[in-house]
């Protein structure tokens, strides 16, 4: 093996350690804004449209978080139901969690504020849906209560027993009214209670208020009952339903689909992601796991199918995160030498880089000439190698970080690398 071979493998080597799991959380985009002294994460629906009208969801967090965090799992379902999201931080510093928390009537007018601010940026209907997660769920019930013409639609996940006024009690027949709990845990087990008793007294103003109960789930919230919020929301509100494109929860297949790859199970991995799919036809994560099984089980011909319509799905879609993709790749350079070339992988990523191109994000066209360049190192084609560094090293560098999940540093490393390598081909050529 030559010196090029040689630091190629150790390159991979301590690239990959350095990586996280293929089998990592996606991480939504997380637009993070602070304006007119309101700090709030939005997420707007995928086929977003400045010139049609959506639902606008209020989403508050509980102790020990923020808006940011409060986003994940929400924003897995809002995105495909015509539905724009915004998860503000509390205005209260919370100095014994070093973090920030709400404080009931004095939170008031902020969240108002933020829903005016929101109005004022994007077309939304006038009744907006607040929905909050434990202490959150107490700020949103009195926010919500005390105004009806405003909230239409309130959910409590995990909280909503805080104390309340007889005018907000009365109220409660104006609004759409649901209350979401688990019930294992001392905390949990304490909050359920409280729930009950509350929820048994603005029922009994709103006989069509409801209660779901999911036995043995903590204080926490799962994808499943974000996914049933939503979906009551759906229902009450009868708003751009026709036009959402998931009806069904996909994210517990795509989910099962993951834990199956990473136990090798990779049959029973491409059925669920098929299933999730047709839940959920723009979910590239989905794909991906489709992919890389068939990468696994060394399906190439059906793998060669896939890989780049499943590049094309995330160059699309930037806000899902890269770097399962990234590891894919890296895991194709790692394989035996021998396998690649009877493969003839560097034959295929080279003909449909030059069908695909266009299609592709400036990450992705970067990532495939690296790859290129590196399959021609391992076949000893050093000119053709240098000529798709260069490729490579001009597309990363077009980057910028901000636009795509996607760790500076990594880009910074790769630059420095090809750069080296470029440099170090030339002087051998002289």
């Amino acid at each position: 093996m030559n010196f090029f071979v040689i630091r190629f493998v150790i390159f991979i080597f301590f690239l990959t350690i350095t990586t996280n799991s293929i089998y990592s959380q996606i991480k939504l985009d997380n637009i993070y804004n602070y304006e007119d002294g309101i700090s709030y994460s939005i997420v707007l629906p995928i086929n977003y449209n400045k010139n049609k009208k959506y639902l606008l969801a209020i989403g508050l967090h509980g102790l020990f978080s923020d808006g940011s965090r409060m986003v994940n799992p929400f924003s897995y379902y809002s995105r495909y139901m015509n539905i724009i999201l915004v998860c503000p931080d509390g205005n209260f510093a919370d100095n014994n969690r070093n973090g920030v928390k709400w404080g009931y009537e004095k939170s008031e007018k902020y969240i108002l504020n933020l829903v005016e601010l929101i109005k004022s940026k994007h077309k939304v209907y006038d009744d907006v849906f607040l929905f909050g997660f434990s202490q959150g769920g107490n700020q949103g019930l009195q926010t919500a209560l005390s105004n009806p013409k405003i909230f239409r639609y309130f959910a409590a996940l995990s909280g909503g027993y805080t104390s309340l006024t007889e005018k907000q009690i009365n109220n409660s027949g104006k609004l759409n009214i649901l209350f979401i709990s688990g019930d294992t845990g001392d905390g949990e087990a304490y909050t359920k209670r409280e729930m009950d008793n509350r929820f048994q007294a603005l029922k009994r103003l709103n006989p069509y208020a409801i209660r779901k109960i999911y036995p043995g789930i903590r204080h926490e919230v799962t994808h499943e009952q974000a996914f049933y919020m939503f979906q009551w929301l759906m229902d009450v509100s009868l708003k751009n339903t026709s036009s959402n494109i998931i009806k069904e929860d996909y994210y517990k297949l795509f989910s099962e689909s993951s834990n199956a790859m990473a136990n090798a199970k990779y049959f029973e991995c491409i059925q669920l992601a098929n299933e999730s799919i047709k839940k959920n036809r723009l979910f590239a994560p989905s794909y991906l796991n489709i992919t890389a099984c068939l990468f696994y089980m060394e399906d190439i011909p059906n793998f060669k199918k896939s890989f780049f319509q499943t590049l094309e799905l995330y160059s699309a879609h930037p806000f899902f995160d890269s770097t399962p993709v990234l590891n894919l790749i890296e895991t194709i350079k790692l394989s035996d030498i021998d396998f690649l070339l009877k493969q003839k992988f560097l034959e295929f990523f080279q003909m449909k880089i030059n069908e695909q191109e266009t299609k592709l994000s400036t990450l992705f066209k970067g990532e495939i000439y690296l790859l290129i360049a590196e399959l021609h190192i391992i076949n000893h084609n050093t000119e053709y190698a240098k000529v798709c560094f260069k490729k490579a090293l001009s597309f990363y560098q077009q980057i910028n970080p901000k636009e795509m999940i996607y760790i500076d540093a990594q880009v910074k490393k790769k630059i420095i690398y090809i750069a080296e390598y470029i440099q170090e081909l030339e002087t051998s050529s002289k």
